[in-house]
């Protein structure tokens, strides 16, 4: 690849109508995020959009380096609106990448990847609870527990615990203990 430089990247756009939710209301916003997209912006417009009582679903879609923006988004709206419904969908979408040769005896390339792509759906209103990806309002607070903290901090401190008595203990024994 030494003798080719990256040419035009050409990423089919994806519609409201082409995301992988069987029951979005006409009414839905969708956000795409992209790497280059500040999250203070992205929340901004979603956060004023998701207020309005006419808007009942919002999706957010991010592909390639932008996947956990997209989740960062998600989560911070999650902790903004306490009751929504989630429902993950994973899936990869085709993008085009043209090559130009740097000498003139070489043909452009064109090349087809797959880029992984996840859209995260948010709705105030019930979602099937039995479709895959789904997660119920108030599962977001689980995460967020002190609890782990506190068992990995005590785990911590039985171990240097037992470091430090075993430190002494070669200490006590010289340096043939080794």
């Amino acid at each position: 690849m030494e003798n080719y430089t990256k040419g035009d990247v050409i990423q089919h756009e994806v519609g409201l109508s082409d995301l992988p939710f069987k029951d979005l209301q006409g009414n839905c916003v969708h956000m795409k995020v992209h790497a280059n997209c500040k999250i203070r912006n992205i929340l901004g417009f979603a956060i004023a959009a998701f207020k309005d009582d006419t808007k009942k679903q919002i999706v957010f879609s991010g592909s390639g380096h932008a996947l956990n923006k997209t989740i960062t988004c998600v989560e911070i709206m999650k902790r903004k609106f306490k009751n929504v419904h989630q429902l993950n969908k994973i899936c990869y979408q085709k993008v085009e990448e043209i090559w130009e040769p740097k000498t003139e005896d070489l043909d452009k390339l064109k090349v087809q990847r797959e880029v992984p792509t996840i859209h995260i759906l948010l709705s105030k209103a019930t979602l099937d609870t039995n479709e895959l990806g789904y997660q119920a309002p108030g599962n977001a607070s689980l995460s967020w527990s002190n609890e782990p903290r506190r068992d990995v901090r005590h785990r911590q401190k039985r171990l240097r615990h037992h470091r430090q008595a075993g430190q002494r203990q070669k200490k006590k024994m010289g340096p043939q203990a080794n």
